[in-house]
């Protein structure tokens, strides 16, 4: 096929929708006046040219392949709108190696010009931006049209007739053939190089190129190319397309779209290749072009047709024949995905129908969530519908009858999933206050802000910040938070949702916490080995930390008795975890784990909400612990649980709940990774593996998308789970984050 055609004429195609489509005879109507020749130049490795004449025709060419065809003015306005008939394209592209032949499409575009010299196609009359833009290169251009594509015989002479092309008048052509490639053992050479038509006889069967230079008294054509297929005579059998049939019908078989290269008559020899096993039937008329049979059992019937021409034999070509029974075949569609308390419709419209008689329609659940009460509505219809009560898999199956008996039942899987709240701002972070029993996200678009969000009514109270945040941490007390910017601290009353006060600290935040003590302590993001900046709120005076420096890009987490900060650093290897005395009025840098890549650490941890352990990214759990001989040390793993995202421990239902995260990137060693759209609740006892539950998709229009966990939170009493959901990429949304909540009783 023709590629670079397809980088323009395929291109209008799809766009327009295939124009005016395609046509045999060359349009009348109005010339537009374009006539000359026009450089579609769209890349420093290939370049076209299109010459428009004054009889309607056109040529365009490219290195070593040619085109022509007819246009026509369809319609005129401001915008013109051009037919372009392709009739034929020869050649080599300039571009790769592939032969072309492509005949017989249409296109149209709308074409407006500008001072003579540029003109622009768009694809409608409406499009702001040309998809193509044309410089008029001038009126005198010399074009060589070496024919169309031809098929013959080795040793059989074939004529070429070559002609000369302009926008004006021709004088002095003279003419130029040359046979530019043949098959490596082929001798075959040209009668005549320098008449409009020559002779070409090929010894050898395959591939062969000619070309045609045509030059006048001032300028020399691009060489123009024809492709020459040579066989050895050898027939070509077309059994025709594969059939549909009925048991008791007569099913016509057809083989007149065989070749015959040498022009003799052909005999043709047709024969089943295979049958239903029980069938007895038999071809009739077996050698001729046409033969017939009446199917006597259901299944696959295939039937070879070998042709031969006095000369030499084809291959064999096999021709399918699908027999059924007379019985509709149902089609209840795609599977779907839903959301409770949205309707689903159902769609049989597909189903088959081999019998011109009318079919009933019969739709019934297979399986449905266990407490759904949910029925269908229209049962009987092609396309019923139901609202789904409860969220979880759905199965509803088709049976279709046209008289001849009912169908084999097909069915279709319907997954409906919780509703999703969407939210309408992105989340740059999020925590969770027991207190008020809600969730404080931190953004930055579409404004500045923090959000605190009840997930059981959806009501959201925001207060204003003054610049981008990066973090969110809050209090003990579950009133207060602290939000890090780069530079400077934001201090809010999430009771009466308002900003206290915002103070400048000496480095950009990447994660805060804010103690019970009146001072909120910032770890910075960037440089290497760095000290935690402590804050006196009330004040605003910073102190840095004592003992060793952190590494920059450490996050921590206050421990429940509210007087240390466990923290994970990033960025060195292997990963460990730290503990930061805060019960005076700075961070005190006390010590390490006692391990040094024993166990994967990862970079973040979470501290379970009765202070006894330290949850870490990779999923190692620790001790956490007033003795420093017991502190950090190795307490068990969370099965398989090699990357978590987010993680959240309630004492009160005794649930650890998390959602993992796939990585980029790893080290050495091996692990398993799990997807993004499912939350892992396991038991805080033993650290045993409960269950999984996976995330409900988030709606766009009419589309779903995967929902991916982002954060999880239970609620003050543990009854409740919720968790932040991101839709996956591609879905088009600008907020793509949703609240989704489970009950955990």
């Amino acid at each position: 096929m023709v590629w670079r055609i397809v980088a323009m004429f395929f291109m209008m195609a799809l766009i327009v929708g295939c124009g005016g489509g395609s046509s045999d005879s060359k349009p009348t109507g109005e010339l537009i006046s374009v006539s000359g020749a026009w450089d579609l130049t769209n890349d420093s490795s290939c370049s076209e040219t299109i010459v428009f004449y004054d009889d309607a025709t056109f040529m365009m060419t490219s290195g070593d392949w040619n085109a022509t065809g007819y246009f026509n003015l369809l319609e005129k306005g401001e915008r013109d709108l051009l037919s372009l008939y392709i009739e034929r394209v020869n050649g080599k592209l300039d571009c790769d190696n592939s032969y072309n032949d492509i005949s017989g499409f249409s296109v149209d575009v709308y074409a407006s010009q500008m001072n003579g010299s540029v003109m622009y196609w768009f694809d409608d009359k409406a499009s702001t931006q040309p998809f193509y833009i044309l410089n008029y290169l001038g009126s005198l251009h010399l074009v060589a049209d070496a024919g169309s594509e031809q098929y013959t015989i080795a040793n059989v002479p074939l004529t070429l007739v070559g002609m000369a092309k302009s926008d004006h008048e021709l004088s002095n052509i003279s003419y130029h053939w040359s046979v530019k490639s043949q098959p490596v053992s082929s001798h075959a050479v040209l009668s005549s190089e320098n008449n409009a038509s020559t002779t070409f006889s090929a010894d050898t069967a395959g591939i062969y190129i000619c070309t045609l230079t045509v030059t006048n008294d001032t300028e020399t054509s691009v060489p123009a190319e024809v492709k020459i297929v040579v066989t050895d005579g050898q027939p070509v059998a077309n059994a025709g397309p594969d059939q549909m049939a009925i048991i008791g019908d007569t099913v016509i078989l057809n083989g007149q779209e065989s070749m015959n290269p040498m022009g003799t008559e052909l005999t043709y020899v047709w024969n089943f290749v295979s049958k239903p096993l029980d069938s007895t039937v038999e071809l009739l008329n077996a050698s001729t072009v046409s033969p017939s049979f009446v199917p006597d059992e259901s299944g696959d019937y295939r039937i070879a047709l070998i042709v031969d021409n006095g000369t030499t034999t084809s291959v064999q070509d096999t021709v399918d024949i699908y027999v059924s029974d007379g019985r509709a075949t149902a089609k209840g569609g795609p599977d779907q995905n839903g959301t409770v308390g949205d309707t689903v419709v159902l769609n049989g419209l597909a189903s088959v129908n081999p019998m011109e008689s009318t079919l009933t329609y019969q739709w019934n659940f297979v399986s449905k969530p266990l407490d759904s009460t949910v029925e269908l509505s229209n049962a009987a219809t092609v396309s019923p519908s139901f609202v789904p009560d409860k969220p979880g898999d759905y199965r509803v199956a088709l049976v279709v009858d046209n008289g001849m008996g009912p169908s084999e039942a097909d069915t279709v899987d319907i997954f409906v999933s919780r509703v999703v709240h969407q939210l309408d701002f992105y989340i740059n972070d999020a925590e969770y206050s027991q207190t008020l029993d809600k969730i404080v996200f931190v953004s930055s678009e579409p404004v500045n802000a923090l959000y605190i969000y009840d997930p059981l009514t959806q009501e959201v109270n925001s207060v204003n910040l003054p610049i981008p945040p990066n973090c969110v941490s809050i209090g003990p007390d579950g009133l207060f938070a602290a939000v890090g910017h780069d530079a400077y601290i934001t201090y809010v009353d999430l009771a009466a949702a308002s900003a206290v006060k915002t103070f400048a600290v000496s480095a950009d935040v990447l994660d805060v916490v804010l103690d019970g003590n009146g001072y909120v302590h910032a770890f910075p993001r960037d440089d290497q080995w760095v000290k935690i900046r402590t804050v006196q709120i009330e004040t605003e005076q910073e102190t840095l930390s004592t003992g060793l420096s952190i590494y920059a890009g450490t996050v921590g987490k206050l421990h429940p008795d509210g007087a240390s900060i466990y923290g994970a650093d990033n960025g060195i290897y292997p990963a460990d975890i730290e503990k930061y005395d805060i019960s005076g009025s700075t961070a005190d840098y006390l010590y390490d784990s006692p391990y040094h890549g024993d166990y994967q650490m990862c970079g973040d941890l979470w501290i379970s909400e009765d202070g006894f352990r330290i949850f870490t990214k990779c999923g190692n759990v620790f001790r956490a612990s007033s003795q420093s001989d017991i502190d950090m040390t190795y307490n068990g793993s969370l099965q398989d649980m090699t990357y978590i995202r987010s993680l959240s421990h309630s004492a009160e239902s005794g649930k650890i709940a998390l959602v993992p995260q796939k990585r980029e990137y790893i080290y050495y060693y091996q692990y398993i990774d799990h997807e993004e759209n499912m939350l892992y609740l396991f038991d805080d006892t033993y650290l045993a593996f409960e269950k999984t539950i996976k995330l409900p998709n988030m709606k766009a229009g009419n589309t779903y998308y995967q929902g991916n966990g982002r954060y999880v939170f239970f609620n003050s009493d543990g009854s409740i789970c919720h968790v932040v959901l991101q839709a996956a990429k591609g879905s088009g949304m600008l907020y793509d984050f949703g609240v989704v909540s489970y009950d955990m009783q």
